[in-house]
């Protein structure tokens, strides 16, 4: 497990600050792809929290259905957050979430899903 400071060297390592809505469409949309079904019991809690984040994510852009799918359909719940997208217009990406911009907590989460996946790789 990484500690906070290597995490977030790894993120600005990412350039996600450059990500645009449609860059994070296409993050979303092939998510589910690189996301393992299962893994070792070390990684685990890494693999649960890539889970939950991307449920989180979409029950804070407002998905109602988010909060009952089950967080280990990767497919069903990244589905809902390009969903999301899909129905947000540009003064959307501007609103607040967690006292930032939707489009900067966007790129936050897409930064530490990356870093779990990244881990989950055993690279």
């Amino acid at each position: 497990m990484r500690s906070q400071s290597e995490r977030d060297e790894h993120i600005a390592g990412l350039g996600i600050n450059k990500m645009t809505p449609s860059d994070m469409d296409v993050f979303f949309k092939r998510l589910s792809q690189r996301v393992p079904a299962r893994t070792s019991d070390e990684l685990a809690h890494v693999l649960g929290s890539v889970r939950d984040r991307i449920k989180q994510l979409a029950v804070d852009l407002g998905s109602v259905d988010a909060r009952e799918v089950n967080p280990s359909n990767v497919e069903r719940t990244c589905e809902l957050v390009v969903d999301q997208f899909a129905q947000m217009r540009r003064r959307d990406w501007k609103a607040r979430i967690d006292d930032t911009t939707t489009i900067d907590f966007v790129r936050q989460q897409v930064g530490e899903i990356s870093v779990d996946l990244h881990d989950l790789s055993g690279r």
